[in-house]
């Protein structure tokens, strides 16, 4: 009798059991029930968290220009430039930090340090100009360009660099390239412009730019724009060029600028100090 009860209690708890894990197998997630309500997942605040933080996004009231490149050998060429309704162009992309959405892409010049083909393939539907003499608008930026050299002469027909303008929210942007003239042609010179900002290389051998020479520092003073924002540079010589303007900042990695700041006519160095690389 005893051991026909224990065998009887037993199942009994063994049945408890059962049901006890069904019941929990079975009990609905209520935050996974919520996060699809929402269309969200449990790893949605870093999604959040990235979208106020939008890499596209220009709040600001001024042109924005931001350092884009992931490389630590060439952290200063490539730039994206964001106007004041959020419109963005991406200017010689290399190793191209991910979440970028352009609406236009340039390169001054062939150079793989200067372009980004994964970028290229990811964005074949946006308005691409690569070293090429041209003008048109998108949006609210217009952008042009001229001819000038990488090496010693300038040829027209298939030019070795290019020279962009971009004018946007009152401001003429210039991004010079790998230019490698000795001084800009008076045809350039009446081409270009008045120029507010100007990307700029100072020190690279492919161009025989260097400190010692200082071509650079000669050829971007026959534009003299109010701003220089250095590409290939050093230390040395952008402090150099810092003395020759009158004055030199660092920010980090972003630079908002409008028309208004120019207004009193200082002339600056701003160095983009890249930290993504």
């Amino acid at each position: 009798m005893k051991r026909k009860l224990k065998s009887m209690l037993a199942s009994l708890c063994c049945t408890v059991l059962l049901v006890s894990g069904l019941t929990a197998c079975s009990k609905p997630d209520t935050s996974t029930a919520q996060n699809a309500a929402t269309g969200e997942t449990t790893d949605s605040k870093g999604d959040k968290d990235m979208n106020k933080n939008d890499i596209n996004k220009n709040d600001t009231g001024k042109t924005v220009i931001k350092a884009i490149s992931t490389s630590s050998t060439y952290p200063n060429n490539s730039y994206m430039i964001i106007s004041k309704s959020g419109t963005v162009l991406v200017a010689d992309p290399y190793m191209v930090t991910s979440g970028i959405k352009p609406d236009i892409i340039t390169s001054t010049h062939s150079h793989p340090d200067h372009n980004d083909q994964a970028f290229y393939d990811k964005n074949k539907g946006v308005k691409t100009s690569l070293y090429k003499v041209e003008s048109f608008s998108f949006k609210d930026i217009k952008v042009s360009s001229i001819a000038s050299t990488h090496g010693d002469t300038i040829n027209k027909d298939n030019p070795s660099n290019v020279i962009y303008v971009y004018e946007v929210d009152g401001l003429r942007i210039a991004h010079m390239g790998d230019i490698a003239q000795d001084q800009l042609t008076d045809e350039q010179v009446k081409a270009l412009g008045k120029i507010d900002i100007a990307f700029m290389q100072f020190v690279n051998s492919y161009s025989d730019y260097s400190l010692e020479n200082g071509k650079g520092f000669k050829l971007i003073e026959q534009l003299k724009p109010q701003i220089i924002i250095p590409t290939h540079s050093s230390p040395e010589a952008t402090k150099k060029i810092g003395d020759i303007v009158g004055k030199y900042e660092k920010v980090e990695n972003v630079l908002s600028i409008s028309k208004d700041d120019l207004k009193d006519g200082t002339r600056k160095v701003i160095e983009i100090k890249n930290t993504l690389k």
